[in-house]
């Protein structure tokens, strides 16, 4: 079990038994994309293993943060309903979970890779889990940059 700050999220680790993840004590906050700040600057950093990441990047209307942001908001809020946190730290916690430790990750075609992975939500003032949802997350293979995340009841295909 891994111990971190704000909150705990369970979900199922690949031989089913549960897992405890959160946000790292150690990770930086998002980084503040502005109207003007550079589509490449880092918003923030998810480590897959000791050699490699996946980066959110500020992005576009299509891909990185301003497309989460602008497309995914509403669906992470609604997760976030009843567990005490924002939007951004559901968000933040599913990309981590499933960089860690994806459920399924394939091959998506045109350089991109699809991850997806349960992730159990609990309210962090009574510990109670108030839902489960599978998250799915697309990269850019050959830079780790994430496209996109968002909460969806498919698997990758």
């Amino acid at each position: 079990m891994r111990f971190f700050i704000a909150f705990a999220v369970v979900v199922m680790s690949v031989v089913g038994a549960p897992l405890v993840l959160a946000p790292a004590a150690e990770a930086a906050p998002w980084g503040a994309c502005g109207t003007s700040t550079p589509e490449s600057k880092l918003v923030r950093q998810f480590a897959v293993n000791a050699r490699s990441n996946y980066y959110l990047r500020c992005g576009n209307a299509n891909v990185g943060y301003r497309h989460i942001a602008a497309r995914h908001r509403l669906d992470f809020e609604r997760l976030a309903a009843g567990t005490y946190m924002n939007w951004r730290d559901v968000a933040d916690l599913a990309m981590e979970s499933i960089a860690r430790d994806p459920d399924v990750a394939r091959p998506a075609g045109d350089g991109k890779g699809c991850l997806n992975r349960v992730i159990f939500l609990k309210n962090i003032r009574t510990n109670q889990v108030v839902r489960q949802q599978n998250i799915r997350m697309f990269v850019v293979l050959s830079t780790g940059d994430i496209i996109t995340a968002y909460p969806d009841v498919r698997n990758c295909p």
